[in-house]
């Protein structure tokens, strides 16, 4: 086969072109082939990349919803109850808090946030309000017993039964004051006299009366009784009988009863805290809330035991 070009004429071996146009075809292959697995690798180590970013924000943004959280618990430590909420930026992101409540329980739920990546954490506590909230409180059953409120309404809400742990009182500051004040009281029962210890709730100025009873106490009826009354054995109130002050009962055996009298009057004003039953036998016993009183004895309630966590999870 000859090519003419011009004058110049060269001489082409037989089956010469066609193995040079597949080399050409094959070169032009090769260079394709090496081409689009370049640019699928760097798709790959883009995507691989972007990947590996969103999985960092991912876990920051779990790291600060656990941050809200124990931030969270750190302020119910404190005596934050809810409804509550609050937004603090940290590590270039921020977490959002919100602490809702009922009577017994605590919830918490954070949810933390940075750049494109949110996670939350949602967490469950049991809670104890404030033991000055309530004119009745026990970790048993509450039978026959009215809770009025200080107008003299019936008011459920203050009335605690059955609940999970009785709170955690300083009991050594107030078996303190009833020793400084004389009102350590060791028989088997104690019947304090009308106007027990001096008609009055209060010691001497803003410091209540306290009494220390390690054995039963019984309030015969037509007897009227002042101050707080940390009580190891059992209450009885007679018909009658009135209580101005709060009844503390330490023993998980505690039990007031009442043997009758008129049931619209009430046998304690102030409060009753107890760790066992509280039976109104015979008639029944009404407790009308004094805030004051309770909130002497809430006085001495350690609130660092508020809460305890039994719930925790990724929302």
């Amino acid at each position: 086969m000859k090519i003419s070009l011009g004058q110049i004429k060269l001489s082409v071996l037989p089956g010469l072109s066609e193995v040079g146009s597949l080399s050409i075809a094959f070169v032009f292959f090769i260079i394709l082939t090496f081409a689009t697995l370049g640019v699928v690798g760097i798709s790959l180590m883009t995507t691989d990349s972007r990947m590996s970013v969103s999985h960092v924000q991912t876990v920051q943004a779990q790291y600060l919803a656990e941050a809200g959280i124990e931030y969270g618990i750190s302020l119910i430590f404190q005596g934050q109850g809810g409804p509550y909420t609050e937004t603090v930026s940290a590590g270039g992101g921020y977490f959002s808090l919100s602490i809702e409540q009922d009577s017994v329980e605590l919830t918490l739920t954070s949810t933390g946030d940075i750049d494109r990546a949110e996670k939350g954490v949602q967490v469950k506590m049991n809670y104890q309000p404030p033991i000055g909230d309530f004119a009745i409180f026990s970790t048993e059953d509450i039978d026959n017993v009215t809770a009025l409120d200080e107008a003299g309404d019936p008011d459920s809400t203050l009335m605690i039964a059955n609940a999970p742990f009785l709170p955690d009182m300083d009991d050594s500051t107030l078996i303190a004051m009833a020793t400084v004040q004389g009102h350590v009281e060791t028989g088997g029962e104690f019947a304090p006299s009308h106007g027990y210890p001096n008609f009055n709730f209060y010691f001497v100025g803003t410091t209540p009366n306290v009494t220390w009873v390690q054995g039963d106490l019984r309030v015969n009826g037509g007897t009227t009784v002042y101050g707080i009354f940390v009580v190891d054995g059992n209450i009885i109130l007679h018909g009658s009988s009135r209580v101005e002050g709060v009844l503390y009962l330490r023993s998980i055996t505690g039990i007031i009863i009442h043997g009758g009298g008129n049931p619209t009057e009430s046998s304690v004003t102030g409060g009753v805290v107890a760790n066992g039953d509280i039976d109104g036998t015979g008639n029944h016993i009404t407790v009308t809330y004094n805030s004051e009183y309770m909130g002497k004895f809430g006085e001495h309630e350690i609130r660092e035991t508020v809460g305890q966590v039994f719930s925790w999870r990724e929302l």
